[in-house]
């Protein structure tokens, strides 16, 4: 069993590498604009592996304290559990910051990830900014993590592995923030920025107003946004607007 999971990894871990060159060169090619302000979102784009899905990344500067706040938000979708050592992912912030180190270590979150969880990565770097806020940033970092067969530390294999990625995000003014957006939606699928989410997907997004539109599964029919903490207005399509975590009840019959 374990040299299967071995085998599985190291061939997800080349293919992964395959997927991030591509990517890499297809989101190089193309003009990324981004928006910074109370009543835009601050957009991203990031890429781990197919299967260690990324979701969002915030990368905000405080010119006062003279540090940089670099956040990745991406679940497990590997089928067993995650072990994150202490000093889990490492950042490359080489490209804004003069004379940076290539090795800035932050930790991931929670220490054991079960499958289908959530994980949230911290790294502070300190130094000064060469670029201005609401610049387009490019990162790089890799994630160390082991393997485990269920939520106890005993379980888990004493190999560790490597994994590669990368991001695209507005360098953001240090008050922004991450909120978790919970996807309540059994019988359809909610599209929030042309992106479609599945039901208790969790979808973190930073302050701002997004379209968000239903759409039904097969002989279903959307009733209404009935139940949700969330703010939606009226419009075509609707707009979604983030404050505070909060969640989409989408009905559908």
């Amino acid at each position: 069993m374990a040299l299967r999971q071995q085998t599985s990894m190291e061939f997800l871990t080349t293919y992964s590498f395959a997927i991030f060159t591509i990517s890499l060169v297809l989101i190089a090619a193309v003009t990324i604009s981004f928006s910074v302000g109370t009543n835009a979102p601050v957009y991203s784009s990031c890429s781990i592996q197919p299967l260690i899905t990324c979701q969002q990344s915030l990368l905000t500067y405080n010119s006062v304290g003279g540090y940089f706040n670099y956040v990745l938000v991406f679940r497990n979708n590997l089928g067993f559990g995650l072990q994150f050592p202490a000093n889990s992912i490492n950042l490359t912030l080489s490209n804004l910051i003069s004379g940076a180190s290539t090795n800035n270590l932050g930790k991931c979150a929670p220490y054991l990830a079960a499958s289908g969880s959530q994980i949230i990565c911290n790294v502070k770097v300190v130094g000064k900014s060469q670029v201005k806020q609401g610049a387009n940033t490019y990162t790089q970092f890799k994630i160390s993590y082991g393997l485990c067969t269920n939520q106890s530390v005993i379980s888990c294999s004493a190999n560790s592995y490597l994994v590669t990625g990368y991001s695209f995000q507005t360098l953001s003014p240090p008050f922004t923030n991450l909120y978790n957006v919970t996807i309540a939606s059994p019988n359809g699928i909610v599209v929030i920025n042309d992106e479609p989410y599945l039901n208790n997907t969790v979808v973190p997004l930073t302050s701002g107003s997004y379209t968000v539109s239903p759409q039904p599964n097969a002989n279903t029919q959307f009733l209404g946004w009935t139940g949700s903490t969330c703010t939606i207005n009226s419009g075509s399509p609707n707009t979604l607007v983030v404050t505070s975590s909060c969640t989409i009840t989408g009905i559908f019959h």
